[in-house]
């Protein structure tokens, strides 16, 4: 059973327009670049679970992979579709014949058809605050997948500092994270700017992140003030892989994220690759 929601706008932290802003930038293009690396001859079917606004789900797409992307999210789904009207209109027709967008919430329920590869980028494991709604998951994950298929998904490393900062009672140090420019908005293009501060549960292994975002005018002024609050549990390999086994996937590599010649560590962070057992 999953936690209700620590406050009322927990369920709004992803924000379709400035998770697209964001999908430029050096991080999402190396995700990007690593899983169209990972996927080997013969893998042409591919389920992009947790899809967002389609930052991997379009460039494999205009490779000619026959792309399922799927989210549990309205606004996702709806941003994406505007999207590809957009992209359809520009006469990317290969596009509209090669992707193929739908709302599900895996951990209810399986993809409707078999698939070579599943793939989950970006901490999407996190997500789930209790094994109980990973295990479900990872199950549907699995019945998703041909015979011998592959899950591949990513988990962000956390150092030991930042995490015992985080544990520390009292006020916790706000961190700035940057300013994203031109974000589109009906009031015309603005730029956001990112703070966050971070609090961790170690005997739960909740890492709640408070964020702030300001949407700035040309001029220079604030707009609008936004709050955003993201729980996510950071699991280690060894509870991945125990779950993962009881439910058909096996673990059969892991290594540093999107690094695939380095160790994985905790603090590193880490690729995995599962297989259908």
């Amino acid at each position: 059973m999953q936690e209700k929601y620590c406050c009322p706008w927990e369920h709004l932290f992803y924000e379709p327009v400035l998770l697209d802003s964001a999908s430029g930038d050096a991080d999402s293009g190396d995700t990007v670049e690593y899983y169209q690396s990972a996927l080997k001859s013969g893998e042409h079917r591919i389920l992009d679970i947790g899809c967002g606004t389609g930052r991997l789900a379009i460039p494999l797409a205009q490779c000619n992979y026959e792309v399922h992307a799927v989210d549990c999210s309205p606004e996702m789904i709806s941003f994406f579709q505007d999207k590809l009207k957009s992209f359809s209109q520009e006469g990317h027709s290969s596009l509209q014949d090669n992707l193929h967008l739908s709302s599900l919430d895996i951990v209810t329920s399986s993809y409707g058809k078999k698939v070579d590869v599943a793939i989950a980028v970006d901490d999407f494991l996190t997500h789930f605050l209790d094994k109980s709604s990973l295990r479900s998951a990872l199950k549907n994950i699995a019945l998703s997948l041909k015979l011998g298929g592959r899950f591949m998904t990513d988990l962000r490393g956390r150092s030991q500092e930042r995490l015992a900062k985080a544990s520390q009672a009292g006020a916790k140090p706000m961190l700035f994270f940057g300013i994203v420019h031109q974000v589109s908005t009906p009031s015309g293009n603005r730029s956001v700017a990112m703070r966050s501060a971070e609090d961790y549960d170690p005997h739960r292994q909740i890492m709640t992140s408070n964020q702030i975002f300001e949407w700035i005018a040309p001029d220079g002024t604030v707009e609008r003030t936004v709050y955003r609050t993201l729980r996510q549990r950071l699991y280690h390999q060894e509870e991945l892989e125990k779950i993962a086994l009881d439910v058909g996937l096996r673990l059969v590599s892991v290594y540093k994220r999107l690094h695939p010649m380095q160790p994985a560590s905790f603090t590193s962070g880490m690729s995995l690759e599962f297989c259908t057992v």
